[in-house]
């Protein structure tokens, strides 16, 4: 008889445990993605630009690597403003860089107030 008691308690807290939890749906995991993607972008383009604005030693490691990782993202918009991508360590304020972040920071939110609205409609 004690059995019988103990598999009805796991079978209710089973029951209880999956109420409990909300299912994530895609468009809010689709949200998440969108935010969290333009948050560590536009940290890496900000840090680019305050190493540039600064004139951060070209030879240091980190410094090299930050403009290796942020180049493909800037790229563009240096060839759209007729900026070269220069290396020289001194101090420069790359308005290319600030026009990224701009245009990566519109693409997100028209991306985020697509989703919102598709999950108010769920719901």
């Amino acid at each position: 008889m004690n059995n019988k008691v103990i598999a009805h308690d796991i079978v209710n807290t089973n029951r209880y445990r999956e109420t409990q939890t909300p299912a994530i749906s895609y468009k809010a995991l689709a949200l998440q993605l969108v935010k969290t993607t333009i948050m560590f972008v536009n940290a890496l383009l900000a840090f680019r630009f305050i190493l540039a604005a600064f004139g951060a030693n070209n030879d240091n490691l980190l410094t090299q690597n930050i403009y290796s990782w942020s180049e493909p993202l800037v790229r563009s918009f240096f060839l759209l403003l007729n900026k070269e991508i220069t290396y020289t360590g001194a101090v420069a304020i790359e308005l290319p860089t600030i026009t990224a972040i701009a245009t990566y920071s519109l693409i997100a939110y028209v991306l985020i107030k697509m989703i919102t609205r598709g999950l108010e409609t769920e719901r």
